[in-house]
């Protein structure tokens, strides 16, 4: 009878010791699952990858820099109807093209494509994949057209796209004319206001 309380307490402290033990260990593991999910993801870290290449984008647009934006961070391609399209915005003429054959539209030089955002908001991002990336832009910033100046708002979705381990941009349109880059002003999609 006297072993009886002894033994009682001995359980006890047995019973409190693998409590604290097995509360221990939970909250280890919940810490470890804490710490790597604040690392982040291959998911987490494509979104801000692909976010940065849109930042840089928009960035190098507002400095009226389209070397940047066409020549570094587009995708790299060897397809000559893509490069066609980049160097008419780029220098006038495509890639297959002589200079003497230079026309309009070309960016920051002609009407069509006088247009400077001044600054952009993000509006969406999600993944396609672990290689791609639609983002959503709303840029506000001015143009001039027929000699007029305008204030322009506008929505651009961008494909961004991962090519040799390196983020890139794919596409840059207007979500109502995906056919053609979307440095174009629209005067139906886009809001304009006369300065």
């Amino acid at each position: 009878m006297q072993h009886r309380p002894i033994l009682l307490s001995v359980i006890a402290c047995v019973g409190i010791v693998a409590v604290t033990t097995s509360t221990f260990a939970l909250q280890k593991s919940k810490h470890r699952g804490h710490k790597s999910s604040a690392k982040g993801g291959s998911s987490s870290a494509g979104a801000g990858s692909a976010l940065a290449v849109v930042d840089a984008f928009e960035k190098a647009y507002q400095r009226k820099d389209k070397n940047t934006m066409i020549l570094k961070l587009m995708t790299p391609t060897k397809d000559i109807g893509i490069l066609n399209k980049r160097y008419q915005w780029l220098r006038g003429y495509g890639v297959d093209e002589k200079p003497s054959a230079v026309r309009p539209p070309i960016l920051f030089t002609t009407a069509p494509g006088s247009y400077v955002p001044t600054v952009y908001k993000l509006v969406t991002s999600s993944a396609n994949s672990s290689q791609e990336y639609s983002v959503t832009v709303k840029e506000k910033g001015g143009c001039r057209e027929e000699g007029v100046n305008y204030s322009v708002e506008r929505v651009r979705r961008f494909k961004i796209v991962k090519v040799g381990g390196k983020w890139y941009v794919s596409d840059y349109v207007n979500p109502t004319n995906t056919e053609e880059y979307g440095f174009f002003v629209d005067d139906i999609s886009d809001k304009m206001v006369k300065k």
